[in-house]
């Protein structure tokens, strides 16, 4: 007898680990850090020019170990440049002088989930059925920028993308030179020691294997042992963006990730991280950049219970933000929102688990894929976003014609009266759907102090999703999965993917 293995598992526990933000006061102002820490004497200055001749021309008075180029592309008959800069006080107010110039702090940005690393209660649900998979066209490359993947993982192993000519290249040479050596299945941008390479493997401290989760949810293959991802028919671009011992990653690396993952090709960029403020320019441009080159960028609307509008890059015209539900089908009480004020993303939601000490109803997460080839749970934005990536990820396989925002425009089309998004129905739309999405450019306008600081306590009701309640099965531990291990664990949630139209 076969047995369907379940994608994901929603489980009841005590959760205590936060990316610690929460919001009081005025809104910081777009290109500050916010809450978040500043990396000390660090700057992303971006610079427009009218030709590549001119690129540089207001940072040439600096050394060249103070600069070092993290993008450039063409646009709109300008040329872009972004720079991680080393700069004193008073450098920083010489270069805000100049207009050409947008000079804005370093940030530390920390992963969006709430950790707990033991397993308890499951909620049950009595069946799951995945959409068609006859239509399916060809891979999708996912590129999941977070703390690292466990790329020997048993569920992933066969997930990965295999970078051709590193493959086929050299050891220790750049072979297809893109800068970063040997990256056969994805790229460390925030190496321990020396430059980035190709080893995106995670770290082994606590909260390095929010990667591994992630990607297990998007992707995590069929095969009788473990947990399932959403698209596993789907491949795996792991690009490491946090260093090994700790989950504050630097901002500009993390963007070195996302301008990565859009020149390989990978069609679906998973971000299930932000920091609390409004974007700044590096960001506006990293993420226009990747859609420009035909990738959808998915990102976490962020785990500060406060409006979007003021998180980064959750507030940004061209990505698709997405917060969190609870089995009942409402919000989490953790998830940030979207709202009617000026500036406040459209978004959708998904499942991302709850947390009675953060004031919602239910203690639950989402098993997937851990490291040392284990199981592990996590709540929060982090967790929904992967899982509307593998939605994407369909939509891209079946209509690879259709432009990254008609993929976006599917999504928010398929969506419920509560925003929350119902795969199977986006499968059906994309089969006919027709191209019309344009490429937005300019920022959101910022948050006022008294609009950053309202709530907007509408939530997705339990109607409009038919997620069933809790029910009860066996603690176990987290070990390694084998065939039949997990017949003990009843898959969660999974009405979300099955839903009939309303």
């Amino acid at each position: 007898m076969s047995v369907r293995k379940p994608p994901i598992l929603m489980h009841v526990t005590q959760g205590i680990f936060w990316a610690a933000i929460t919001f009081s006061g005025g809104p910081a102002a777009a290109g500050d850090c916010g809450l978040n820490d500043v990396v000390p004497g660090q700057f992303l200055v971006t610079e427009l020019s009218s030709s590549s001749k001119s690129k540089g021309s207001s940072l040439k008075h600096l050394k060249s170990s103070q600069i070092k180029l993290l993008a450039q592309f063409s646009k709109s008959n300008q040329v872009i440049a972004t720079y991680v800069v080393q700069l004193s006080a008073q450098e920083v107010a010489q270069l805000k002088s100049k207009g050409d110039l947008q000079v804005e702090p370093d940030c530390y940005v920390r992963p969006q989930s709430l950790r707990d690393p033991h397993w308890a209660n499951a909620l049950q649900s009595s069946s799951f059925q995945w959409p068609s998979r006859e239509l399916l066209t060809s891979p999708i490359l996912i590129a999941v920028v977070d703390t690292g993947v466990e790329i020997e993982h048993e569920d992933l192993i066969s997930q990965l993308w295999i970078n051709a000519l590193e493959a086929n290249g050299t050891a220790g040479v750049d072979d297809d030179g893109n800068g970063c050596v040997d990256d056969l299945h994805g790229c460390d941008f925030s190496p321990a020691f020396g430059e980035i390479d190709g080893d995106p493997r995670p770290g082994q401290y606590a909260g390095a294997e929010h990667g591994t989760h992630v990607a297990g949810l998007a992707l995590a293959t069929k095969n009788a042992r473990g947990s399932e991802g959403l698209a596993p028919f789907a491949r795996l671009m792991a690009v490491k963006a946090f260093p090994d011992h700790s989950t504050d990653g630097k901002l500009s690396d993390l963007l070195s990730g996302v301008y990565y993952a859009a020149r390989q090709g990978a069609k679906i960029i998973n971000c299930s991280w932000g920091l609390a403020r409004p974007p700044g320019r590096a960001e506006l441009e990293a993420f226009h950049y990747a859609v420009s080159q035909g990738a959808l960028p998915i990102v976490a609307a962020g785990n500060a219970g406060m409006d979007a509008r003021s998180f980064s890059p959750a507030a940004l015209p061209h990505v698709l933000t997405v917060g969190s539900i609870n089995s009942l089908g409402h919000r989490s009480a953790f998830s940030n929102f979207s709202s009617t004020l000026p500036g406040s993303p459209r978004m959708v939601y998904a499942p991302g688990g709850d947390s009675v000490s953060r004031g919602g109803s239910l203690d639950e997460y989402l098993v997937s894929t851990w490291i040392k080839n284990s199981y592990g749970g996590l709540r929060g934005t982090s967790m929904s976003t992967p899982l509307v990536s593998g939605v994407a990820a369909w939509i891209a396989a079946l209509r690879p014609d259709l432009t990254p925002l008609d993929w976006r425009e599917i999504i928010y089309s398929s969506a419920d009266s509560h925003q929350v998004v119902r795969p199977q129905i986006a499968v059906e739309l994309s089969l006919t759907w027709r191209s019309g999405s344009q490429l937005p450019s300019e920022l959101p306008p910022a948050p006022t102090a008294d609009e950053a600081t309202s709530f907007n306590t509408s939530s997705p009701s339990a109607e409009s999703c038919a997620l069933l309640a809790n029910a009860k099965s066996p603690s176990l531990p987290i070990e390694s999965s084998r065939s039949g291990f997990l017949l003990l664990l009843v898959p969660v949630m999974m009405a979300w993917f099955q839903r009939r139209r309303f």
